[in-house]
């Protein structure tokens, strides 16, 4: 409780600090945060190609200081360009300066072209001999800086993918997962009254994965345009998942002079000649109706498209017409009885059947490796106790599902066996996938990825050695760009070395004939962080400092809803993915003196958070003491923590608390060693002879939660949740309490 109080004031200093640094006030507002200034000109294929043989002469709609531009192609120089301020005489030829570069099967490069001497009216562009680009996007610039044009000097992680999944069970990649760098935002937004649909005018035949064409928008926008972070709240990509861009806290720059309490949600690619397809629109509809649910918005009354604006280029003339689609989508989304956040049950299994939405669909399609036209007849289904075969078709489905989470297990002679754990999104969840032959007749795998160090993946590690479990070895490029192709089925191993760096790894599963995201994240050496090197992939990861205290033990994550936890926001945020125990081996270690069975009981929770930083600070104090701690408690699922009477919020249940026995340290020594140590909670019981520990003020691990926050929720220790009786016997008085923190 005191705690609490001595926060409060410091909160609101901060607060004070942060309207300070913001030069203009919260609610409407003039600005030019716009997701297009003036001209813009996207080319791909063909008529790509011609403009840079062809090099015709642009006459822009205003005078411009910039050319921003987007493009991939082969080599950073595939493009050259002039400019001219009176359509005449044009200056020489001369390239894009880079400011970011993405590789993947193509590069994808970011830049800009800055105007010299008077601002220019005319404009042309011209291939290199030497050099091959398939895509770009050039934009006209009014501005000569780019440097900070949206007010923001403070980083912060948003409210993060997590909180629209808890709340609206739509499902989405957070900003950890696509690698998102952190933003510089200090403008926040009137609560979400209405949303604008957009386009990013990406390449429709893209060569980049959503993650790094999402990382050169990012760039674009901070580096080019100055905003303080992607500009659009939301992104959905062609293939219908959804992804985080700037946290809904934060006013955004897509709709100019309309941005704030508006959620800009942009769709991935171009619209003019092609429409959004089946998968897109109903990810749409799904996101807009969750959202409106959340923030009580209208979604026939304030969903508007960037066309109705104004804008004569966005979102593209044919989702501009499926508008009406898309929220006939959302609306039947938004009918009574279907809750996509709701049912959610306490438990260790599938969820609670007793509670909760019931009668919900869970249906796919499987087919064949990677080519989603060859079925898989006869595949045998698992979920819970019920069994599916697939159709001719590949087709399964299973009915009267519990809300919540969920695994499937698939299983046909002659294939690999094959887990998909899921969640529940509505009435109808769909889950398709393929399966690999365990002869393997298809086409190989391939696994590629990118050598970074930090949490930001922009900053990478040139000509790393990378290795695979199977033998194979590579060195990156100098973008830290590495790729490996014919790799058999199954899951392997991913590790990187190079000079100055501690060795990282990655755990990755191939699926034949499909291409596999292999990002490895590594520590230079003498990092003083207490906090392993722990990636965080699409395929759900954590990493634990292990045995050799390398940060390289990693164990897959399964998303799911099968426990119920208090409302919460920052640090008690609930988590979103748990560790299978049922899928682990408990005798690894996570760190030299720790294994997985020392600190996650199954009897506990099937499914556990044991969260890295914490598993860091224990072998800390293990080191400092000098013996050997019996650890009495690690994690509890909030079903566990409530029967044995534990605290409302105990951080037992987010996996960053022990009960510790001290042994020849002392129950104070020991309290000590965690304070020292910057335990956010310490204390000791009157009828135990132990003690607890918990680093709660450190930021949570986005693997576990989706992002990180070190925002101590307001409600934490709530005058409702505590009881106390005073009793009498025997001469003595006591006090029988509950509900005080841990």
């Amino acid at each position: 409780m005191l705690f609490s109080r001595l926060l409060a004031p410091l909160r609101c200093l901060a607060l004070l600090a942060l309207v300070a640094c913001t030069s203009a006030s919260i609610g409407d507002m003039k600005d030019d945060f716009a997701d297009l200034e003036s001209d813009v000109l996207t080319l791909e294929g063909v008529a790509l190609t011609n403009e840079l043989t062809t090099s015709p002469i642009h006459q822009a709609s205003q005078p411009f200081r910039r050319i921003g531009a987007l493009w991939d192609a082969d080599e950073a120089g595939a493009i050259e360009v002039s400019v001219s301020s009176n359509g005449r005489d044009f200056a020489a030829w001369a390239p894009l300066t880079v400011q970011h570069v993405e590789r993947e099967d193509v590069a994808a490069f970011v830049g800009q072209y800055q105007v010299e001497g008077p601002m220019a009216t005319h404009y042309r562009f011209r291939g290199s001999a030497n050099a091959v680009a398939s895509y770009a996007r050039f934009e006209l610039l009014l501005k000569t800086d780019s440097q900070s044009i949206e007010d923001g000097e403070d980083g912060s992680e948003g409210d993060g993918a997590l909180t629209i999944r808890a709340e609206t069970g739509v499902p989405m990649f957070g900003r950890a997962e696509w690698g998102a760098r952190p933003d510089r935002c200090t403008a926040e937004m009137a609560r979400p009254s209405r949303m604008t649909l957009h386009q990013t005018f990406g390449p429709m035949n893209s060569a980049l994965s959503p993650a790094a064409r999402l990382r050169q928008i990012q760039s674009y926008h901070m580096d080019v345009r100055g905003w303080c972070d992607i500009g659009y709240h939301y992104l959905v990509s062609a293939d219908g998942e959804v992804w985080e861009g700037r946290s809904a806290l934060k006013r955004g720059a897509h709709t100019a002079d309309n941005n704030d309490g508006n959620l800009g949600i942009a769709v991935m690619g171009s619209y003019k000649a092609e429409p959004l397809s089946t998968a897109g629109t109903r990810a749409l509809g799904h996101l807009i109706a969750g959202l409106g649910k959340m923030y009580g918005i209208d979604v026939h009354q304030e969903v508007r498209s960037h066309a109705e604006y104004g804008s004569e280029l966005c979102p593209g003339e044919k989702l501009d017409g499926q508008m009406q689609d898309i929220l006939n989508i959302a609306s039947a989304t938004e009918e009574p009885g279907d809750d996509p956040g709701a049912g959610e049950g306490e438990g260790d299994g599938q969820g609670d059947p007793g509670q909760g939405a019931q009668g919900l669909v869970v249906h796919g399609t499987i087919y064949k490796g990677a080519d989603t036209g060859q079925f898989i007849e006869g595949v045998s289904i698992r979920l819970g106790g019920e069994l599916a075969v697939s159709d001719a078709r590949g087709y399964f489905r299973f009915e009267n599902v519990p809300a919540g989470g969920f695994s499937l297990y698939a299983t046909k002679s002659g294939y690999q066996e094959r887990e998909i754990a899921r969640a529940t999104t509505g009435p109808e969840t769909m889950v398709s996938f393929g399966m690999s032959e365990a002869v393997d007749t298809s086409p190989a795998a391939i696994v590629h990825g990118l050598v970074y160090y930090s949490d930001d993946t922009s900053k990478r590690v040139p000509n790393a050695l990378v290795r695979l479990s199977t033998g194979q070895k590579v060195t990156a490029d100098n973008t830290g760009y590495y790729k490996f192709t014919d790799l058999p089925a199954g899951r392997i191993e991913v590790t990187a070395t190079a000079s100055g760096y501690q060795t990282g790894s990655v755990s990755v599963s191939l699926i034949a004939g499909e291409t596999a995201w292999g990002g490895v994240r590594m520590t230079p050496e003498g990092d003083t962080g207490t906090t392993p090197p722990n990636p965080t992939s699409s395929n759900g990861q954590v990493c634990f400092p292990g045995e050799t205290n390398t940060g390289t033990t990693c164990f897959s994550l399964v998303e799911t809803n099968a426990y119920t936890y208090p409302a919460g926001s920052g640090n008690y945020t609930r988590p979103i993915r748990f560790l299978d125990l049922d899928a682990l081996d408990l005798s690894t270690k996570l760190s030299p003196n720790f294994s997985l069975a020392e600190i996650s009981v199954r009897t506990k929770g099937k499914y556990q958070v044991v969260q890295p930083h914490a598993i860091q600070k224990l072998q800390e104090v293990r080191n400092r003491v000098g013996h050997s701690l019996t650890v009495n408690s690690g994690f509890r699922s909030p079903t566990y923590n409530s029967s044995i009477g534990g605290a409302t919020k105990s951080r037992h249940m987010y996996g960053d608390a022990f009960d510790m026995m001290p042994g020849p340290t002392g129950r104070e020594g020991l309290m000590q060693v965690c304070r020292d140590l910057g335990a956010g909670y310490v204390a000791k019981y009157a009828n135990a002879g132990h003690i607890h520990c918990d680093w709660r003020s450190d930021p949570i691990d986005a693997g576990f939660f989706g992002v990180s926050s070190m925002i101590v929720d307001d409600d934490v220790w709530s005058i409702h949740d505590l009881k106390a009786e005073i009793q009498f016997a025997d001469g003595v008085y006591s006090v029988a309490a509950s509900g005080y923190d841990e």
